[in-house]
């Protein structure tokens, strides 16, 4: 039985790690923490504990945190770890509430990079298990549960099958909050931080909403006095400073960029990680008419959020001391960042190239999993029979719309440029290039309408899940492959 046993676990940790590897999902090596809850239920003489079969999983494990009850106690004993891992055994009231809980278990992790802890659900108290699932959504935490099937002997008890052991995993658990943090991201990208504070607020995540909240006090009309602008940012370092390390790394950047308006000298934007950033200026230091032209730069996004057309141009132009434009000047700018720049040019400081898309440095990951065969779609961990879809069977034929969408699914970004597809369009030996592409614009826009009437028969509000963006003047062999044609948008 002990043999079997074994054997049983070994497929499943083989079956485990192909998964894993398959999806590209995560990196078992980057694990170090592991969490579990030690329960009642009784280890057969053949069996191991799932906390140790779970240690086997991890290679570079270093911590081991056991949640337990006084009655569950003596179980903790029934595994022997590695001698480098570190255990701790936290003992827990039997009627803990789940307030006292949550934030129990927060407490622990709350300093530490949540890509690197993992919770082990096989076991425990209901509450426990609604905390794990909580933590993993909220924070991106993954998750496992070890599964055996169970049968009924011939004296009607029920055993469990030996020979059929499986892992669970949450690998994107916070997929499966996917609209509401979708919402969040919406919101975001609008500026309203104050309704993204009470979000997370609802979710518990008391950490985020203090962050939005800070956020929203820099960023609201009377921020564009540049004296109260400043005014804000220090209220914000207050915020930042009671923040976990985890998220003070995960928002430097933008403690950074504030910490400009404050400390000309001994900051360089090299500290600062952002890509749309110009490669020169502000190399040493920043001078006092740099530091208003980076006020209005950070405001503009946020004003042009807040107005429209000519009262946009009107508050944008006189509330950051643009004066010199006459508003009624028929050659305006209608890009606030060039009137932004022109006027700056003129006085000779320096200025940045491109505007700085600073909600993308807030907003959550949320990247989806879509996965579709010519009988089974499976987006966010959801598995939708499409055995009978005869429109989505066409898609997988030796045609050209078949490779482009394999080609598709299976590249590492989820996008496919011009290039890659005259790639295939040559390998197929087709001659009328330009009727090709025409034909793949409309068998893709086919194949959304079809993928948007199942996700709507199966209550999903996911839509245009494959963008086609057709451009005929980039239809041609020597097209830049930085230029995104055909790419999936989840």
């Amino acid at each position: 039985m002990r043999n079997q046993y074994l054997s049983s676990i070994q497929k499943a940790i083989c079956n485990f790690k192909e998964n894993i590897k398959k999806n590209n999902s995560f990196f078992l090596e980057n694990i170090t923490h592991l969490i579990a809850f030690i329960g009642l239920s009784k280890i057969e003489i053949y069996e191991n504990s799932n906390i140790v079969n779970s240690c086997a999983l991890f290679p570079n494990l270093k911590n081991l945190t056991l949640f337990c009850t006084n009655s569950s106690l003596n179980n903790t004993k029934n595994f022997n770890t590695n001698n480098n891992i570190k255990v701790n055994i936290i003992i827990l009231e039997e009627n803990i509430s789940y307030k006292n809980l949550y934030t129990k278990v927060f407490s622990i992790i709350k300093n530490e990079n949540f890509n690197n802890i993992f919770f082990d659900t096989t076991q425990g108290m209901k509450s426990i298990s609604i905390v794990f699932y909580k933590l993993s959504i909220e924070l991106g935490i993954k998750s496992l549960a070890w599964q055996t099937l169970q049968q009924i002997e011939r004296n009607g008890i029920l055993t469990r099958r030996v020979s059929d052991i499986s892992i669970i995993l949450l690998d994107n658990p916070k997929a499966d909050n996917y609209k509401y943090f979708k919402l969040i991201n919406e919101l975001i990208d609008n500026y309203n931080f104050i309704v993204v504070s009470q979000l997370y607020k609802n979710l518990n995540n008391l950490e985020m909403a203090l962050f939005f909240e800070s956020l929203s006090i820099i960023f609201q009309d009377d921020s564009f006095s540049l004296k109260i602008f400043k005014k804000n940012i220090l209220l914000f370092f207050e915020y930042f400073d009671k923040l976990s390390s985890n998220n003070k790394n995960r928002f430097k950047s933008v403690n950074y960029l504030f910490k400009f308006f404050f400390n000309k000298v001994i900051n360089d934007f090299s500290t600062v990680n952002f890509s749309d950033l110009p490669l020169e200026g502000f190399s040493d230091f920043i001078t006092d008419d740099d530091i208003e032209y980076l006020h209005a730069y950070l405001m503009i996004p946020y004003i042009q959020k807040k107005y429209s057309n000519i009262i946009f141009f009107k508050n944008l132009l006189q509330d950051l001391n643009i004066s010199f434009y006459n508003i009624n000047q028929t050659n305006l700018p209608l890009d606030p960042f060039k009137i932004l720049n022109s006027f700056y040019i003129k006085r000779h400081i320096h200025i940045f190239y491109s505007p700085l898309n600073f909600t993308k440095y807030l907003k959550e990951n949320i990247n989806l999993t879509f996965q579709i065969s010519p009988s089974l779609i499976i987006i966010n961990n959801i598995s939708i029979n499409t055995a009978n879809n005869q429109i989505l069977k066409k898609y997988f034929k030796n045609d050209l719309k078949s490779y482009v969408l394999k080609a598709l699914l299976s590249s590492s970004n989820r996008i496919l440029t011009v290039e890659n597809i005259i790639s295939l369009i040559n390998a197929l030996y087709i001659k009328n290039v330009s009727k090709a592409f025409t034909n793949l614009e409309v068998a893709f826009k086919i194949l959304n309408k079809e993928l948007n009437n199942i996700f709507i028969e199966e209550n999903l509000d996911y839509f245009n899940i494959i963008h086609y963006i057709p451009n005929k003047a980039t239809r041609n062999i020597n097209h830049s492959p930085k230029k995104q044609k055909i790419y999936i948008n989840l």
